[in-house]
């Protein structure tokens, strides 16, 4: 119906700002030198927000008032579980993260999740000054899970996401499409 595609719709372009989001406030989390300047739990809440939409997107969610999209359209599936990478992509994309995205963008999504989250575990309750020094903050940022977040979310999630987003709404004009020509066809049969 179409208050599913306005849902759909709403909820793909927030699952991009989400990520967004988690992405700032994780690397905040991490680089804040003992500041607590952002709290764990809402670097956290912000990575479970976005696994949350990526979820109800693709299985469904009531509460999101979210339907089932698996199956909705072959090109949505094909970004979604088979191929991540899209025209707006890194050059890389195929190789990226021992070919990560060729798994598809939930795949993908969802591992940048956990390390997300890993990451956050990690470092909650590091208290010691020692560990929070300039130094500590420099081995988090040069950490090959550190690098991988990054360069996903810069290079290659916003990419995928976007595109979903486009083949969302391609569907809602393709169904509006149909609907418009039925009711044509309707109109000119009831004329005669």
């Amino acid at each position: 119906s179409s208050l599913d595609f306005t849902s759909i719709l709403n909820w793909a372009g927030q699952r991009r700002m989400s990520i967004r989001q988690a992405s700032f406030y994780t690397r905040e989390f991490l680089t804040q030198n003992g500041t607590n300047a952002v709290p764990h739990d809402l670097a956290r809440s912000k990575v479970d927000f976005t696994d949350m939409i990526e979820n109800g997107l693709v299985f469904g969610d009531a509460a999101l008032g979210l339907p089932q999209t698996t199956g909705m359209s072959h090109a949505q599936d094909y970004v979604t579980f088979a191929n991540g990478c899209t025209p707006l992509s890194a050059a890389n994309c195929t190789t990226f993260a021992d070919k990560l995205l060729t798994h598809g963008f939930h795949s993908a999504l969802a591992e940048w999740l956990k390390k997300s989250r890993d990451m956050l575990a990690k470092y909650r309750n590091v208290t010691d000054t020692k560990q929070q020094s300039t130094a500590f903050v420099r081995d988090i940022l040069s950490s090959a899970d550190y690098e991988f977040l990054q360069k996903a979310d810069e290079f290659y999630l916003l990419s995928a996401a976007k595109t979903s987003a486009s083949l969302y709404n391609q569907e809602f004009d393709h169904t509006l499409d149909s609907i418009i020509d039925f009711f044509n066809v309707f109109g000119i049969a009831f004329v005669i």
